[in-house]
């Protein structure tokens, strides 16, 4: 993940997001908060079921944010995640975005591509390091962690974090 950490006993994973709007009316954010199999630039790669414990006892519990950029504040907070599942290529969530005015310029945001990325600020709580015998390159694996809150972000250390899609179909006043 990126370096800038608000709260110190966490981490940060980037990775690419699909955000879709489900209904504009109640501002449902759909996306990928973090993706398997996938190497970032601090060498970490994250395992399939490494969310399973988590989305049972902390999103499905209601207790994880939706932020901005990792700041753990009431002026970042963008929403609340609602719920979240493990597929073949990661955890998908749900959010829940506030109708406060500044969340509503990240929204806006969102809809036209400035921010593409998620991030999850995680404790991990099993991991397993692998050497690659032909470059001797050590990578961290993360077979559980515990995630804290996720982020929207403009920018991110995951060089694979490029495809970006944003469905929504904007109110015109001129159209019926």
């Amino acid at each position: 993940g990126l370096t800038m950490k608000s709260n110190p006993e966490s981490e940060q994973l980037v990775c690419g997001v699909e955000y879709k709007f489900v209904d504009e009316n109640k501002s449902i954010v759909e996306g990928y908060a973090s993706v398997f199999d996938n190497e970032d630039l601090n060498r970490e790669v994250v395992e399939h079921g490494a969310f399973k414990k988590t989305i049972q006892e902390r999103i499905n519990r209601g207790v994880v944010p939706f932020l901005d950029s990792h700041q753990w504040n009431i002026a970042h907070t963008l929403g609340s995640i609602i719920g979240a599942a493990e597929d073949s290529k990661g955890l998908q969530y749900r959010a829940q975005l506030s109708n406060a005015p500044s969340v509503q310029d990240a929204r806006i945001k969102m809809l036209e591509g400035h921010i593409r990325l998620n991030s999850i600020g995680h404790r991990v709580v099993r991991d397993h390091f692998v050497r690659n015998a032909e470059t001797k390159a050590v990578r961290r694996h993360l077979d559980e962690a515990m995630v804290l809150e996720i982020s929207a972000l403009p920018v991110a250390a995951n060089d694979q974090a490029d495809i970006v899609r944003v469905k929504s179909v904007m109110p015109f006043e001129d159209l019926p």
